[in-house]
């Protein structure tokens, strides 16, 4: 184990823990803007760095305040939308309770030597950000693997369906999206204004291709994705003049376009993308 069996764990860590299956930053960007996700852990990767590193981040301001700098904004921002590439399964209360057993050295490192933050003070940066994380991860799943075996963790994982039960779940899926799509189709020919955001489920686009619901040749795809390319590029531009947006996802969005124009991959352009690409095909597919 990479935590000493004399230290344990207490039950609120474990219901962080089990929490994180449902609060992860995966599940959160799902539910919520990427750019506020990345927002509330920029926010909180700053006051860790704060409380656990004292590295001095805020600076007064001609008014005599204490207030972030455009440039550790962006620096902390790039931090957090790497930590959500690498680690989407730990959850922001994870990442706190990550640095909170880190001071209190209850991590090891690969080589299992205890990790100190004192080696780190006065410093933050991704390859810190990097060891203290994995090393949680490796612990987070010991956890699991001791409590699984004394079932304390069984109440909160669902029960696994069997194969049979699975692909009757997905047929009565299948025709409910395909009544759903044949419906607004119907709707569309009678002169209904269709809402791509709002009309349209991303969701619908895999099933109804599969089963030649709907079909497209290889050159229309290829149109209809590029399509989407400009579509998501143009939304992110028009981010940037959104007045209720905080000067930290400002930054984020000011980041990603910057990745985009010079050929860099950026994982929430590419799944805002596949989002976009999907609804247009079943968007495109309404005037066949």
């Amino acid at each position: 184990m990479i935590v000493s069996e004399e230290n344990g764990i207490n039950k609120s860590d474990l219901k962080i823990i089990v929490e994180s299956k449902f609060l992860c930053l995966r599940n959160l960007i799902k539910t919520n803007d990427f750019f506020e996700v990345s927002d509330m852990l920029t926010t909180r990767l700053i006051g860790l760095a704060n409380l656990y590193t004292g590295v001095v981040i805020e600076k007064q301001n001609i008014n005599g305040e204490l207030v972030v700098s455009d440039a550790a904004l962006e620096e902390y921002s790039s931090f957090s939308q790497w930590v959500i590439k690498m680690y989407p399964s730990l959850s922001l209360n994870e990442i706190s309770l990550a640095f909170e057993m880190a001071a209190a050295k209850k991590l090891k490192d690969e080589k299992g030597r205890v990790i100190s933050l004192k080696t780190y003070f006065g410093k933050f940066h991704a390859d810190m950000l990097g060891d203290i994380l994995s090393s949680y991860k490796k612990w987070k799943d010991s956890v699991y693997f001791k409590y699984d075996k004394s079932k304390t963790l069984l109440d909160f994982k669902s029960k696994a369906l069997t194969q049979e039960e699975k692909e009757k779940l997905n047929q009565e899926a299948r025709k409910a999206i395909t009544k759903e799509y044949e419906d607004l189709k119907s709707r569309f020919k009678n002169g209904y204004k269709v809402d791509i955001d709002n009309d349209i489920k991303r969701s619908w686009a895999k099933p109804l291709v599969e089963s030649g619901i709907i079909s497209f040749s290889k050159e229309q795809k290829s149109c209809i994705y590029k399509q989407s390319k400009s579509d998501v590029l143009a939304q992110y531009k028009r981010s940037m003049s959104d007045k209720n947006k905080t000067v930290t996802q400002l930054q984020s969005i000011k980041n990603v376009i910057k990745k985009i124009s010079t050929g860099q991959e950026d994982e929430d352009y590419d799944l805002k993308v596949i989002n976009r690409y999907s609804k247009l095909l079943i968007f495109k597919s309404l005037e066949l």
